[in-house]
């Protein structure tokens, strides 16, 4: 008997009659169906998973594309858009045919929504069978009173696809659905998602995202961080920053500025061996040098002074490599000399006066003098005639000084 009040019934009455209905109907959450808002969305709901199939059968005497109308069995074919499946017997064997491959649907009725013919691209010969089934019920994108709102498909590759014109949202937990779009998308993806291959763009197209990593190295707001390696071909723009570990490959140009290295470390350098103190954050030593050992630049004193020894030895070998006549060179390391002896036995080996003259010698400067005698004396480093020009003649030939020459007139 249904739980009702009439006019004689009391507060309490009503009270125990409404909690025993509520209990009874219980709470509309606890509903399976997606239309839970009121009692009839939950019924209709319901209803539109009912399941309705109708078989339409066509059996054409001539060639035949229009299919409408009543059939051999007297079913007036009447079907929802997406809610049929046609087939097509030609000489015993049935193919099923694909929407828009293999026919098109038309005749819809706006009130109803319902559609009446189908035609095909392909015409159907005499003796042929053309099966058409409608069916109605619990399908993906199915409404109450419409067709088709959101429907996948299969081709005849088992390929899926979607034939609505407003987007798909693929939701990843079904108990709290995201069921608007994005703006400016048509495809989303409303939940974590992984993916077990390679995914590739199309030319030209991008990848976008906030953060991009692999676990380890991340991409975020325009900067790369914890990167093992970089390899490039061509880098284009400033590098900034220090260079710390091994480069490798070359780094050139046609053009640009290497800035400044003042943060870098000469001991860096691969060629650069053993050199604590040459360090820039070291303590290099006063006067150090960079040497190289054959290998390596190793830091080593620098040679302050240029010492007579390394002066004797440049001479000795300048004269050593001349071409000499008659000359010896001789290198005496331990009295720090060097002697030229002539080896020509033709050559002066002494000088001697002769008669009005004296010194001479056989080294160093040798000196002639001239013997001064009557008439004759010298002047500075000229010898001349000593003489002397009187008016008369002297009183005898013999009575002058010895020298004088006299001319008498």
């Amino acid at each position: 008997m249904a739980k009702t009040v009439d006019n004689y019934s009391t507060i309490e009455d009503f009270r125990t009659k409404y909690n025993d209905l509520a209990t009874d109907v219980g709470e509309a959450s606890g509903l399976r169906t997606e239309k839970t808002a009121t009692i009839v969305d939950a019924i209709n709901s319901v209803e539109d998973k009912s399941f309705f199939f109708q078989e339409f059968i066509y059996l054409p005497t001539a060639s035949t594309t229009f299919f409408t109308g009543v059939d051999d069995f007297s079913n007036t074919l009447s079907f929802r858009k997406d809610r049929i499946q046609v087939f097509q017997i030609d000489g015993g064997v049935s193919k099923h045919l694909l929407e828009a491959d293999d026919y098109t649907v038309g005749g819809l009725d706006v009130v109803s929504q319902l559609y009446s013919n189908i035609t095909l691209t392909v015409a159907a010969q005499n003796g042929d069978r053309v099966v058409i089934y409608s069916y109605t019920g619990s399908y993906l994108g199915t409404l109450s009173g419409s067709g088709s709102v959101g429907f996948f498909d299969e081709t005849g590759a088992d390929t899926i696809y979607n034939t609505n014109n407003s987007g798909v949202i693929l939701n990843g937990d079904g108990s709290d659905k995201t069921i608007a779009l994005e703006s400016g998308y048509t495809i989303q993806l409303a939940g974590k998602t992984y993916a077990a291959d390679d995914i590739t763009l199309a030319a030209t197209k991008t990848l976008s995202a906030p953060t991009l990593t692999d676990g380890t190295a991340i991409i975020t707001g325009g900067v790369g961080t914890v990167f093992s390696s970089i390899t490039s071909t061509n880098f284009v723009g400033n590098l900034t920053g220090d260079v710390v570990g091994d480069v490798t490959g070359d780094v050139s140009g046609s053009s640009g500025t290497v800035t400044s290295i003042t943060a870098h470390s000469v001991n860096s350098l691969s060629n650069v061996s053993g050199i604590s103190t040459i360090a820039i954050d070291g303590s290099p030593a006063n006067g150090q040098v960079l040497s190289y050992d054959g290998t390596n630049w190793v830091n080593s004193a620098a040679a302050i002074t240029y010492t007579n020894e390394m002066a004797q030895d440049a001479v000795n070998t300048a004269l050593q490599a001349g071409t000499h006549t008659n000359i010896t060179v001789t290198y005496n390391d331990a009295a720090n000399t060097i002697s030229l002896a002539n080896t020509n036995a033709a050559d002066i080996t002494g000088v001697t006066a002769g008669a009005g003259l004296t010194g001479g010698g056989t080294s160093g400067t040798v000196a002639l003098n001239v013997i001064a005698g009557a008439g004759i004396t010298a002047n500075a480093d000229n010898v001349v005639l000593d003489y002397e020009t009187v008016s008369s003649a002297p009183a005898n030939d013999g009575g002058t000084a010895t020298g004088h020459l006299w001319f008498v007139i």
